[in-house]
């Protein structure tokens, strides 16, 4: 970036003395005022890129269901397995989990047909005890959901207390993971002895890449003040209306005062 900077400066005469000037882009017809454009553009489809997968990331974290079980006419969803974990914190070299509040559903009793059994009362559905959980997981470029056997990482595989009154655990920090590498995870829940409740693995997490999270809004606003500085108003008038959608409110009396359209009239 900073070679970029310098080689834009260059274009404008100013051998470096000083920050180019909007006023003055680099000519239209010149090769290098081309590449600049071309490398603006690209980082703006980086930039557009990390906020999709970002959006993604808050979908993991803010939106998830309760799966305590539901009473009679009431809305819910019951579980037999614990749903996926959120992520709470992440790094280039861990990751910290929160299994999500969960309780089990309650199972049908199995019971050998015998001669006469129409006319016996049904057993009441049972739910199991819960007593610890279990976070398992594994590099997600093997294309198949965690197993019990993805013990690999540290961190996994330990009992985590759970609280049956409320359905929750500790959250679970995953250490030692490769730098930009993407992992997925699963919850198993396990009785007092130490038995599989309903004999499964949990549902496998979406894959997170082990990275420091990214300022977006930082880059957008780098991004808008050197596209215009160089001339590549293309670029600078997209980075701004990013900026100006996530930090300025339409409903202010100023608004077209201050953007010179409304917010559907910006690229």
């Amino acid at each position: 970036a900073k070679s970029q900077l310098k080689q834009g400066s260059l274009l404008h005469g100013t051998n470096g003395a000083q920050e180019p000037s909007p006023s003055m882009p680099p000519p239209a017809d010149s090769e290098a005022g081309e590449d600049i454009a071309r490398l603006l553009g690209e980082a703006q489809g980086f930039l557009e890129e990390a906020g999709t997968r970002e959006q993604e990331l808050l979908s993991m974290v803010a939106l998830w269901t309760d799966f305590y079980p539901a009473a009679e006419g009431a809305e819910g969803t019951l579980s037999i397995v614990p749903p996926a974990p959120m992520l709470v914190a992440r790094s280039n070299s861990s990751m910290t989990l929160q299994p999500r509040r969960w309780f089990a559903a309650p199972i049908p009793l199995k019971r050998k047909h015998r001669p006469g059994d129409h006319n016996r009362p049904v057993p009441p559905p049972q739910a199991p005890t819960v007593a610890y959980l279990r976070l398992f997981g594994k590099a997600a470029g093997a294309g198949t959901d965690v197993t019990l056997n993805n013990l690999d990482l540290t961190g996994t595989g330990v009992p985590v207390e759970y609280d049956a009154a409320t359905g929750c655990t500790k959250p679970i920090t995953v250490k030692g993971l490769v730098p930009n590498e993407a992992y997925i995870f699963a919850v198993a829940a396990y009785d007092p002895n130490g038995q599989l409740i309903n004999g499964k693995i949990g549902t496998t997490s979406m894959p997170v890449e082990a990275l420091n999270p990214l300022p977006t809004s930082l880059c957008w606003g780098y991004l808008a003040q050197v596209s215009l500085a160089l001339g590549v108003d293309r670029v600078a008038r997209a980075a701004a209306s990013v900026l100006v959608n996530r930090l300025a409110s339409s409903d202010h009396e100023n608004w077209a005062l201050l953007t010179g359209s409304s917010p559907s009239a910006w690229p």
